[in-house]
């Protein structure tokens, strides 16, 4: 009889965490809205959250970084001018930063031949993914899936029957091999 006790006695602890978890998923999106209305949090220890500035500074964020222009690798030291220059150069860093790690190896690949050309056929890019997928590491990707990326972040761009190297790319590889990044990382 003792271990149909222990079972009950397991069933009670987990009754109520178990029906607080319930209600959580099946209302979830109820909660959801309600604390978007959240203006402010105050907890213990006098802990005081205002949600409306932290939506408001990350909404400033996404508009200051669509706004920035990016400045080529050799115009960076001759407007070397304050703290706001260099705020502005850390955010550039920052965003060269995220687009190596978004980045394959191959992609980093077809880059650096773009950047050699600086505009390749279309004819190009497509035997070039059709090499990477024959090789069998991206098999199950589209063409688009492959090249979106560098479209995306403004590192190519498609013209007509062409794919043109941009500033922002030509600058991504500068800063690529001036911290001595490896530009034929795997994949």
């Amino acid at each position: 009889m003792e271990p149909w006790s222990t079972i009950l006695g397991y069933i009670t602890v987990l009754a109520w965490p178990l029906t607080v978890l319930t209600g959580l998923i099946l209302f979830r999106k109820n909660i959801s809205s309600l604390l978007d209305r959240v203006q402010s949090l105050k907890g213990p220890g006098g802990i005081e959250i205002q949600t409306e500035q932290i939506k408001q500074a990350q909404q400033d964020y996404v508009k200051r970084v669509k706004s920035t222009k990016f400045l080529p690798i050799n115009e960076v030291s001759k407007n070397n001018k304050g703290s706001a220059f260099l705020v502005q150069q850390k955010d550039f860093n920052l965003d060269f930063e995220k687009i190596y790690d978004i980045l394959l190896g191959s992609q980093l690949t077809f880059l650096s031949l773009l950047n050699t050309s600086k505009k390749v056929k279309a004819i190009f890019s497509e035997k070039y993914f059709k090499i990477i997928t024959d090789r069998g590491i991206l098999k199950d990707w589209t063409y688009d899936q492959f090249f979106s990326p560098m479209f995306e972040l403004a590192l190519a761009e498609k013209k007509d029957s062409e794919i043109l190297v941009t500033q922002k790319c030509l600058d991504f590889l500068n800063y690529l091999s001036k911290m001595e990044y490896d530009v034929l990382k795997t994949i």
